[in-house]
């Protein structure tokens, strides 16, 4: 059948990926109950990028809402 060569895990977040035969794929599109998406090879970029144990300034610049989360997140293309 087929078997996954790469796996991911993000919270609820789940995926898998490798080679797959047609007749895999086709397969594969069946299990509409676990398999939200079936898509091709794609280079992904995240567009924002997040710094750790940020200052309180930093931390509220992007979060208004209280409890701080001591992250601050910004775009990747930030000072380019």
């Amino acid at each position: 059948d087929y078997a996954a060569e790469h796996t991911v895990s993000i919270g609820s977040f789940k995926a898998f990926g490798g080679s797959f035969s047609d007749a895999a794929l086709a397969k594969l599109r069946t299990q509409d109950d676990v398999i939200k998406y079936v898509e091709s090879n794609k280079v992904v970029r995240a567009l924002y990028t997040t710094q750790q144990n940020a200052t309180w300034g930093l931390d509220r610049i992007d979060q208004a809402t209280l409890p701080l989360d001591s992250l601050y997140r910004y775009e990747e293309s930030a000072g380019r």
